[in-house]
């Protein structure tokens, strides 16, 4: 994974870093696959991010239930010989009454899925 770009989506590192907390877990993580030498595309924006994936060698972590939404994009998750258990996920909206039908869409998914399974943890 050391070898490919990643996709990180979500606030910027650098303009937010001040209201994130990195876990000792993700700092061990990150300097065991050498993770801070590599290339990362940094976005907010969703459909940014799968023109990524689909335009690069890139990588996104995601959570198996998004697995359907992506194939539609003809993105498909690595066989990994490790399964990354445990992650933050998170959605960001502007309050601004400008959100297209299709973030709205995927919004209400993320709310299916947290509200459906019993290992996750978190607030709709």
């Amino acid at each position: 994974m050391a070898h490919f770009p990643s996709v990180h989506l979500g606030t910027s590192k650098k303009r937010f870093a001040h209201l994130q907390q990195q876990s000792p877990e993700m700092r061990s993580f990150l300097k065991r696959h050498y993770l801070h030498e590599k290339v990362t595309y940094n976005t907010n924006s969703f459909l940014t991010a799968i023109d990524l994936l689909q335009n690069s060698d890139a990588l996104l972590l995601y959570p198996a239930g998004m697995k359907t939404y992506f194939e539609t994009f003809d993105i498909v998750p690595l066989q990994m010989q490790e399964c990354f258990s445990k992650a933050t996920i998170g959605a960001y909206l502007h309050k601004d009454g400008q959100q297209d039908k299709q973030s709205i869409r995927l919004l209400e998914q993320f709310k299916d899925l947290i509200k459906n399974n019993p290992y996750i943890k978190g607030e709709v």
